[in-house]
């Protein structure tokens, strides 16, 4: 056997050369800068100087809906459940923190003398639903197609 050279590790493997990046890390990756992202655009939109136009009707509530729906959307994609963690409860946990935020936001509004509107929050809560019914059925689309491709001869 020769010398440990510097830069191997025990298995003989270099340290310095980098590993494969998988689609599924660069993806979580992008996910989780874009979920920074869509979250400093709604703090600071909820309670920043920013003049936020008014829409009409139930149509105030879109802007809410989508961007709370975009940032389950990237919390989902962007970190996996814990080992001990069930995938219903870490979807259940990424949902309350969104919707928690949600409601942060809607009383942080008041603090810099904005209205608070429990439709913006409606609206909001909406969007997280929305994201977490497809993630639900996009689940089950998936359990049910590897199901059967295992099952095929």
């Amino acid at each position: 056997m020769g010398e440990a050279r510097p830069g191997d590790s025990a298995r003989g493997a270099r340290e310095d050369v980098a590993a494969p990046t998988s689609s599924r890390s660069v993806s979580s990756r992008a996910a989780r800068t874009l979920a920074v992202l869509i979250l400093a655009a709604i703090v600071a939109l909820s309670v920043g100087p920013l003049p936020v136009p008014d829409l009409p009707g139930l149509w105030a509530g879109l802007p809410h809906a989508i961007a709370y729906a975009a940032l389950t959307g990237c919390l989902l994609v962007a970190w996996k459940p814990r080992r001990h963690m069930r995938a219903s409860a870490w979807v259940a946990a990424a949902a309350l923190a969104v919707v928690a935020l949600g409601a942060v936001m809607e009383a942080a509004q008041a603090l810099v003398g904005r209205d608070v509107e429990l439709v913006d929050f409606g609206a909001d809560v909406i969007g997280v639903v929305a994201v977490i019914l497809v993630w639900m059925v996009e689940g089950k689309r998936r359990a049910v197609s590897a199901r059967d491709a295992i099952s095929r001869p």
